[in-house]
């Protein structure tokens, strides 16, 4: 039975809003969860053993959209090489304007990124956000996603500490973490999710 703990010592909590649920940002396919694109702040950030919390919007309920634990961190640079080459990444590169992969940037031999086509609807004016601020790919093994398009566990937050509006939240205060690593288990366990990975969807 999967359940959330900590995985070192005093992790941060990340908490945000998930505006556009169309299994890029995140993608939480294949039993692997990454942070790609968007939220560069959190991407530039975050470290190893850090709680990434991604919420609906307001009028979607606040509920949560998928919890993740990062267990690995790889530079945008890197992150090409590792979809084309490692099995557990290499359907993240985007093959068509319908495809959800995130790894959307492709490093060419003069330094410079190429955009292909996906469904992530980003352009070149997204270029800076995406890998020079925010730099950096949060891969994690451990998580749970419910989805945005009529998710089946609908679980919201007990309270308003971790909620977040424009941008996003850091949570350091290990009560709070505490708590909330109580409250997510105790969701898990009422509702019968024995396992890790995708338990709903995104909107196609």
């Amino acid at each position: 039975m999967e359940r959330l703990i900590k995985q070192t010592e005093n992790p941060s909590l990340y908490s945000y809003i998930v505006s556009y649920d169309h299994g890029n940002a995140p993608n939480p396919d294949f039993n692997i969860c990454t942070l790609a694109i968007c939220k560069p702040v959190i991407r530039r950030c975050a470290k190893i053993g850090d709680i990434v919390l991604g919420l609906s919007p307001k009028r979607m309920g606040n509920h949560i959209v998928y919890c993740m634990v990062i267990d690995e961190i790889v530079e945008w640079q890197d992150y090409y090489q590792r979809c084309k080459n490692l099995t557990d990444l290499n359907h993240r590169i985007p093959t068509d304007k319908n495809h959800n992969g995130d790894c959307i940037w492709i490093h060419q031999e003069n330094g410079e990124y190429a955009l292909l086509e996906s469904k992530s609807g980003h352009d070149e004016s997204c270029k800076h956000r995406d890998l020079y601020s925010g730099k950096r790919v949060l891969i994690g093994r451990k998580y749970w996603y419910f989805g945005s398009n009529h998710p089946t566990h609908y679980i919201q937050l007990p309270n308003a500490h971790l909620s977040v509006g424009r941008g996003h939240r850091k949570t350091t205060e290990q009560q709070l973490i505490n708590e909330f690593i109580l409250f997510f288990n105790e969701e898990l366990k009422q509702r019968g999710i024995h396992s890790l990975g995708k338990h709903g969807n995104y909107f196609a």
